[in-house]
């Protein structure tokens, strides 16, 4: 069992620790060895101190999600587009959906984004955009969804090449029309 709220100040330490755990989980193997163990949960808890303020209010909205015993199990970052050529189409973005490994599969995911989606629909936007790494094996759970692939741009991460890929949901209504309607099953 979980619930989704709004991320709050004190949150910060919960949000390092499952951005931590789902990356060294996803990522080991794809990404250099020592460029993951430069990931520590240390040196991402300065960088989110910095930054987490901007993260939780004004135009891009943090959603935790939470287990029975208030601990943060995911979270989603969403916002105004970044991209440039993204921007002609779609307005909005999903900075970031991470689950702690531990949780996944179990719907966190979708209730994370479907708080996204409407947060950003009641800021009137129509459209939303994310990135994706190819290598990320969980990029499909975007496309079961109904996302499509735009395009690709390479990217380098820890000195290494991968490639980077644009989805966008068309429709924010019917994505959140779905997700609701997976969840109430």
């Amino acid at each position: 069992m979980f619930t989704i709220r709004q991320a709050k100040m004190t949150d910060v330490s919960g949000v390092t620790k499952v951005q931590v755990e789902n990356w060294k989980h996803t990522y080991e193997g794809i990404f250099p060895q020592d460029f993951l163990d430069t990931f520590t949960y240390k040196s991402r808890l300065e960088r989110w101190e910095l930054t987490f303020q901007k993260a939780i209010e004004g135009g891009s909205m943090t959603h935790v999600a939470v287990n029975g015993s208030d601990e943060i199990i995911g979270f989603s970052l969403a916002g105004t587009m970044r991209d440039a050529t993204l921007r002609m189409r779609y307005t909005s973005e999903l900075y970031g959906l991470y689950v702690h490994p531990v949780y996944q599969g179990q719907g966190v995911g979708k209730a994370l984004l479907a708080a996204s989606a409407s947060y950003m629909r009641s800021l009137h936007h129509e459209r939303m955009g994310l990135w994706v790494l190819k290598e990320n094996p969980y990029h499909p759970f975007f496309l079961n969804l109904g996302a499509e692939q735009m395009y690709n741009k390479s990217v380098e991460i820890g000195g290494a090449a991968f490639e980077n890929l644009a989805f966008g949901f068309e429709d924010l209504d019917s994505l959140i029309e779905k997700l609701t309607d997976t969840a109430s099953r």
